[in-house]
């Protein structure tokens, strides 16, 4: 089945030349591809498929810490935040008259 996949899809052009994926722009439908048709890539082509699936890994990594980073220092910081309650946290509440 990942044979006939690889047929359609033309990609056993690419698994068997090491030097076309890396020419291969690599982003996360790639990696995807990859790793569904890991038992069908040949061996000569395996580190070159490795290394296109750790740059898209290091790059998703870099641009989710970063976004990690920036919401937590906003979570944390005390500057931001002010000591005076908002309108839709306090209670209001009136008194009954007392009869």
């Amino acid at each position: 089945m990942q044979s006939d996949a690889m047929e359609r899809l033309g990609l056993r052009q690419l698994l068997l030349e090491p030097e076309l994926l890396e020419a291969v722009e690599p982003d996360v439908a790639l990696v995807a591809t990859l790793i569904a048709l890991h038992r069908v890539v040949p061996a000569h082509s395996r580190e070159t498929a490795r290394t296109v699936v750790r740059a898209v890994t290091v790059e998703l990594e870099r641009r989710l810490a970063q976004r990690t980073r920036s919401a937590a220092a906003g979570a944390l910081s005390r500057a931001a935040r002010s000591l005076r309650p908002k309108a839709a946290d306090r209670a209001i509440t009136t008194a009954a008259p007392l009869t």
